[in-house]
């Protein structure tokens, strides 16, 4: 039992879910507190009409005020542990206030960690390299002042991504690190990232305005960075990624024309005439193949929705936006975080979802096929009050959800007044004659018994 008159601090904000404050509770920082002179933000509301002139005296404890508790922000990785318990990709998208995540991130910004030579940095200069990402191809030729130790268990470097946000590109200091590298294993993943990484051909580019350093221009086909590698990766990288001026001209004195068979058309208009009935003749086998191995279903989207909708479903993030003359305007998705997208109107659904790395397609069109039996839904969306902004709304919720919708006039109220999504459940029967819902589709959004 706490007694009121020896509460000090109350419970604010995400720290006041149970979820969150047990964890934080284990955090041998917190016994200099004592549980008895905390309580929480909900029995802190019971008590408001007993405590009068008393309230002043109780001070609010937020999660940001125990992440401040961390000494010169250095986050070490034990410590680093614990925090990736409470805060992580997953936790952090569920905070019930987002003015509060605003706060945190700002504290979170202010974190340094230690790198593999010993050395403290902040996470946005930082590369972790404990996966099998284009980031870790990076860390292989960075310098080790700019890689995450390895000290740093799985719920640390959760705990390090969640402070670093987004990676940056790293472009020019990756093509210095490249120009300054000195061992042939650091070498040999440079060059491996200007072929494959994500980034490769930027600073492929880079490099070549820059001017090649001394290694990079003496650089040959029996390099020791190059062991193990395939012969035409080691001619993509001479001959077209640097190029090696030194290997160009020929080296050890060897004419490259000769090695290569390197010769140039006697008639360059001949050619070009060769090559464009030659394009003539086999465009439409290749031009299948490359639908079949880029689009959905293998089949090239027809975007037949001249007026509709799109609801994109990123990581962390739902973007609601309009369809018009067949494309998706007044909404920017990043595609590289994209899980699924529906795209629909009052007849037609495309519903295009990823699946063991490949986007595959389903069509829904009302207006073809069977008649089948369904049950029409409305949906609420979240937003119980409503901003409105010059190209968009705002649905907000006192718990804290916000989400943006294109539209612009809606009538919401935390009761009847609601926007909804209409969505269509079509209904089959098993082998028992057992009804069931086979498929379902978005149809419209409605708000005050009209179709938007």
């Amino acid at each position: 039992m706490t007694s009121p008159c020896d509460v000090r601090f109350v419970l604010r904000g995400a720290l006041s879910t149970e979820e969150i404050f047990t964890k934080v509770a284990a955090w041998g920082e917190f016994e200099n507190f004592g549980f008895s002179s905390i309580i929480s933000e909900e029995i802190y509301n019971a008590l408001d009409i007993c405590l009068g002139e008393n309230q002043n005296r109780y001070q609010s404890l937020h999660l940001r005020n125990i992440l401040l508790w961390i000494k010169d922000y250095k986050v070490y990785p034990d410590c680093a542990s614990l925090l990736g318990n409470i805060l992580n990709r997953e936790s952090f998208n569920q905070l019930p206030i987002s003015i509060e995540e605003k706060q945190i991130k700002q504290v979170l910004a202010l974190f340094q960690f230690q790198s593999q030579d010993g050395s403290w940095h902040h996470s946005k200069k930082l590369l972790n390299s404990n996966d099998k990402s284009d980031e870790t191809a990076r860390s292989k030729f960075a310098p080790s002042s700019r890689v995450l130790s390895q000290a740093y268990n799985e719920r640390g470097v959760a705990f390090f991504f969640v402070c670093r946000e987004k990676l940056a590109d790293f472009v020019d200091e990756m093509a210095e690190w490249i120009l300054n590298a000195q061992e042939d294993e650091k070498r040999g993943s440079a060059l491996k990232y200007l072929l494959y990484g994500e980034h490769g051909e930027n600073i492929s580019r880079r490099l070549r305005e820059k001017g090649l350093s001394d290694w990079l221009m003496r650089l040959n086909k029996d390099a020791q960075c190059f062991t193990g590698w395939d012969k035409d990766d080691i001619d993509e990288i001479i001959f077209r990624k640097l190029p090696s001026i030194e290997y160009l001209k020929g080296h050890d004195g060897q004419d490259v024309k000769e090695e290569h068979d390197i010769s140039l058309p006697k008639d360059a208009l001949s050619e070009l005439t060769n090559i464009y009935e030659w394009w003539n003749s086999n465009r439409d086998i290749y031009l299948k193949e490359y639908e079949q191995s880029i689009y959905p279903g293998e089949v090239f989207p027809n975007l037949e929705i001249d007026k509709g909708y799109f609801i994109a479903y990123l990581d962390g993030e739902i973007c609601i936006g309009l369809i018009k003359d067949g494309k998706c305007v007044n909404k920017e998705i990043d595609y590289k975080y994209l899980k699924s997208i529906r795209l629909f109107d009052l007849s037609v659904e495309y519903y295009i979802w990823l699946e063991d790395k490949k986007f595959n397609m389903r069509l829904r069109d009302d207006r073809k096929g069977e008649k089948t039996e369904v049950i029409d839904v409305k949906q609420i969306v979240y937003g119980t009050r409503v901003e409105e902004y010059k190209y968009y709304s705002l649905l907000k919720e006192d718990r804290g959800i916000e989400i943006k919708v294109p539209f612009k006039g809606l009538t919401i109220d935390n009761r009847q007044n609601r926007l909804f999504l209409l969505t269509r459940n079509y209904i089959g029967y098993t082998q028992n004659d057992i009804a069931t819902y086979t498929d379902f589709r978005c149809v419209a959004f409605i708000n005050n018994e009209t179709i938007l």
